[in-house]
């Protein structure tokens, strides 16, 4: 569920973890990434819980910064222009719709990056 949903088991968000860049991915394309990444060996140190300062907390409250979570229940569908172009609009939903949303109408008033229609 963090992958794609900015969640996690207990049904926490997951903060700073894209996850609506990979909302879009099949199962299958999940399944090969985690596969991927348990096939390396652990390195480094593990990562603290973060702490939210006063500056995050109160762009989270006034919705300046929103969570993954958000951003995932919040994306409109691609625009399906039947089977034919199922496969292109998957490759768009998921490389183009990371900056350009999932219908690719972009967002010229988003807070902290405008996204281009």
């Amino acid at each position: 569920m963090a992958i794609r949903q900015g969640l996690r088991p207990d049904g926490k968000n997951v903060l700073f973890m894209p996850s609506h860049g990979y909302a879009s991915y099949t199962d299958d394309e999940v399944a090969a990434i985690i596969a991927y990444l348990r096939s390396l060996s652990p390195q480094g140190a593990s990562s603290p819980e973060p702490r939210l300062g006063l500056g995050v907390r109160v762009a989270l409250v006034t919705g300046i910064v929103r969570t993954e979570a958000s951003e995932f229940a919040n994306m409109p569908p691609p625009i399906d222009l039947g089977t034919r172009y199922e496969k292109g609009r998957h490759l768009a939903q998921v490389i183009c719709g990371q900056c350009h949303g999932t219908n690719l109408g972009g967002d010229l008033k988003a807070p902290v990056h405008p996204r281009p229609d």
